[in-house]
């Protein structure tokens, strides 16, 4: 009798269907959406194949620029969470994988004025990496013809969010927070490793008592960021304020946000507070950053830089998607603090771009 039970509960195991992950190979640049992911597969159509899959999948992007065409609301159905317009919304568990932040861009418009919606939302309760690209020229405007809340100008997140080897530039949020990434909701979290965040904006519209908060960051969830760098962005506030140009923690009571083996210079908030340029509230350190005008909780080896030095460690960005550390020289002395004074020990083996160069790059 108990064998034949045994016998008879694997039998009703093996007629259950398995089932398991897909990888879905983008094939070309343009935005199209046929509702079929196979030898012909936009971004778009890829991502409605995952969210449909039911199960954790993978899409491989190739080089090149991948730029959103299809505004907003262009089905008329009132939903931006479908997947059919706008920014590229993910509701499944998922790994996005590029050629390099340099190689593969993932864009809101052509350029930083005329993005059609911010690039990326994830949805709540799906587990999400994004890797290897840029996220550009995303934008999100209170006026938009869209059901989203207004936070978030290149990602919006309210899922459970990785991002690693990858840049986040030129997003723009308007009367919202988050210029380049948000996260938030009850289930909200964000790692990011071994990327770069700059030259995003948080702003408002001329005449609006309103801000822009979180230039860079802003989080309504725990958030732990490592071996990355938070550089040169601005966060427009149109009356005295915090505004915060780099990283903001804007949950209250106030969320986890833990940064370490990081740079957070040279961001700017119009506020007229300096000491909000860089940071926002209680960010906890775990040890070996480089700041300015950033007060830190907690951790040991931490370094600031002054405001007039800090050309002095940062060169232009380069065409990897990083910026590169300007060199130390012995004639004139010169020694750039974020050069090999992070820990190894927590440090990621790899930098930003993927490679073990990392005293070269915009990170210790």
């Amino acid at each position: 009798m108990f064998n034949k039970q045994i016998l008879y509960s694997l039998f009703l195991v093996l007629l259950v269907p398995m089932v398991y992950g897909a990888t879905f190979d983008v094939t070309k640049i343009a935005d199209t959406n046929d509702g079929t992911c196979d030898s012909d597969c936009s971004l778009r159509e890829a991502i409605t194949a995952a969210n449909s899959n039911g199960v954790t999948n993978t899409i491989n992007v190739p080089a090149g620029e991948y730029t959103i065409l299809i505004a907003i609301n262009n089905d008329g159905n009132g939903d931006d969470d479908d997947n059919a317009d706008g920014d590229f919304d993910i509701d499944s568990d998922l790994t996005i994988t590029g050629a390099g932040s340099g190689s593969t861009f993932i864009q809101g418009g052509t350029n930083d004025t005329n993005g059609l919606d911010r690039v990326f939302h994830i949805l709540s309760g799906n587990t999400v990496t994004i890797e290897k690209v840029t996220v550009r020229y995303g934008k999100f405007d209170s006026a938009f013809p869209s059901s989203d809340e207004t936070y978030g100008g290149g990602i919006s997140n309210y899922g459970t969010l990785t991002l690693q080897y990858c840049n986040i530039s030129y997003n723009t949020i308007i009367e919202g927070n988050g210029g380049g990434v948000f996260t938030g909701g009850s289930g909200g979290s964000l790692d990011m490793n071994n990327c770069t965040v700059n030259n995003n904006e948080a702003t408002y519209k001329s005449g609006d008592n309103k801000s822009g908060k979180g230039g860079g960051i802003q989080t309504g969830g725990d958030i732990n960021i490592n071996n990355s760098t938070i550089y040169g962005n601005h966060a427009g506030h149109s009356t005295s304020g915090s505004g915060t140009g780099g990283l903001r923690n804007g949950s209250f009571p106030v969320k986890t946000v833990t940064i370490k083996n990081t740079i957070i210079i040279g961001n700017v908030n119009d506020a007229g507070n300096s000491t909000d340029d860089n940071c926002g509230n209680t960010i906890t350190s775990a040890g070996n950053n480089l700041v300015n005008n950033c007060t830190l909780t907690g951790g040991s080896n931490d370094k600031t830089v002054s405001s007039g030095d800090i050309s002095k460690v940062i060169n232009t960005l380069s065409g990897d998607g990083t910026f590169h550390l300007v060199p130390s020289t012995t004639s004139p002395v010169f020694i750039n603090l974020a050069i090999n004074t992070g820990n190894d020990s927590t440090c990621e083996t790899n930098d930003q771009v993927g490679t073990t160069d990392r005293a070269n790059r915009g990170e210790f």
